[in-house]
């Protein structure tokens, strides 16, 4: 890669019923079953495109965190530990 720099992409779609009420996207994710016709350059462009689809929602978490969590400048695995969102919206 000489005088290429590495880049990626996070390719989005339409959000599953579990990060819908949270956001209007979410990444693709793709199950292992998947990553080799995914990583092969002669892939059908059909069997690639079945594969953009949300994630089922009983393969994902979902929790509160911190507002951190969208400032460039943040990094460490706190930015992922659940918050309590009690004290914010005024309950005791």
């Amino acid at each position: 890669m000489h005088g290429e720099a590495p880049t990626t992409a996070i390719l989005t779609i339409s959000p599953n019923e579990l990060v819908a009420p949270v956001h209007n996207r979410m990444p693709v994710i793709l199950d292992l079953d998947s990553l080799d016709a995914w990583l092969d350059p002669v892939a059908d462009v059909g069997l690639i495109q079945s594969l953009l689809v949300p994630a089922r929602a009983s393969s994902l978490r979902i929790w509160p965190v911190g507002t951190a969590v969208n400032h460039v400048a943040s990094d460490g695995p706190e930015l992922l530990w659940p918050i309590d969102l009690a004290p914010t919206l005024g309950f005791a």
